[in-house]
């Protein structure tokens, strides 16, 4: 098979992934939208009528290839409209019992806040770690565009897993919508011994004075990028996070050599710093790395498994469904 061959097939194969990703989410959506009551605003509309013509015009804009990783991007702010109905349907309970039986009682967060969060001044493991979470917007666009000057082919593969994960963690964050634990502990569901909650909420504190030294309003840039865009209240469960990195990691191994090493070593300082921070649940980052390694390996083994096994049952049924050769003539 040609170069241009294979590249015509990948993209084939990733507008059907898109497309049939696509179709369920919109499935859930509406279903959620009749059952639910939600209120379905201007800006949902928008947003919906620019995902539908990213999709009916995905052959003729340019940059095809990327067109994907943007119709991911619509369909996560898509959510914003539902938040009100998922708030009142959010999981808090399960999923701190869930924590507590995997670590013994304890909780991820609570660990290693206690073992590393001081009791006053600066926190410079929080800061880090809030910059190591800001990067999970940059990294998916800094691996595709690597991948896409330098191997094309593995690019596609990592598209197509990019949307297979992620369309399966918005439609699992719509219908299992999971509270955070900085969500939990201040609606207290994590009460502590002295009767405070268990984990504190480092990011905004962390967020605010990243902000500041670069002499912006760090509360006011908060609440803006954390708390009108995003929909991180409803959408602990699985961790993209946690997924995106490990995602990343499974592509490098095709391609840097020893330099893989580094960005797993990246996979695993975000999974720490999700934790500490305390917007994620080892739970959640523990789902995050199944998803993105099952989204993987569907892309990579399971779609070209299942078209072997299809042509093998076509071939299988036109063979016995031919007619029979000519009778041989009697002697």
């Amino acid at each position: 098979m040609t170069r241009l061959a294979a590249r015509t097939d990948a993209r084939t194969r990733n507008d059907r992934i898109l497309l049939g990703s696509m179709a369920i989410y919109a499935l859930v959506l509406v279903g959620l939208a009749l059952c639910r009551g939600v209120e379905i605003t201007p800006a949902v509309v928008a947003l919906a009528a620019a995902l539908i013509a990213v999709l009916a015009l995905r052959r003729r804009l340019p940059f095809r290839d990327w067109l994907p990783l943007v119709a991911v991007a619509l369909a996560y702010e898509l959510i914003r409209g539902y938040r009100v109905a998922l708030a009142a349907m959010v999981h808090v309970a399960g999923i701190v019992a869930l924590e507590r039986d995997l670590l013994g009682g304890n909780l991820a967060p609570a660990i290693l806040q206690s073992a590393f969060h001081p009791v006053h001044g600066v926190d410079p493991i929080a800061v880090g770690a809030t910059i190591i979470y800001v990067l999970h917007v940059p990294l998916p666009i800094a691996v595709a565009g690597f991948l896409w000057v330098r191997r094309r082919g593995v690019f596609y593969d990592y598209v197509g897993a990019m949307v297979v994960l992620s369309m399966a963690a918005f439609i699992t964050y719509l219908l299992l919508p999971v509270a955070p634990p900085w969500w939990a502990a201040a609606h207290g569901f994590m009460p502590g011994p002295d009767g405070h909650p268990a984990i504190a909420y480092l990011q905004p504190a962390a967020f605010a004075g990243i902000a500041d030294s670069a002499g912006l309003n760090g509360a006011a840039v908060f609440s803006v990028a954390f708390g009108n865009i995003s929909p991180d209240q409803i959408a602990s469960f699985p961790s993209i996070h946690a997924a995106y990195p490990f995602l990343a990691f499974l592509v490098a191994r095709r391609v840097l050599g020893r330099a893989r090493w580094i960005v797993l070593a990246y996979a695993v300082a975000a999974w720490f710093s999700i934790v500490y921070l305390g917007d994620h649940y080892l739970v959640d980052v523990i789902a995050g790395i199944a998803y993105a390694a099952g989204s993987y390996w569907t892309v990579v083994r399971g779609l070209p498994l299942a078209e072997t096994a299809l042509g093998s049952l076509v071939a299988r049924r036109r063979s016995r469904g031919a007619p029979a050769g000519p009778e041989p003539a009697a002697p």
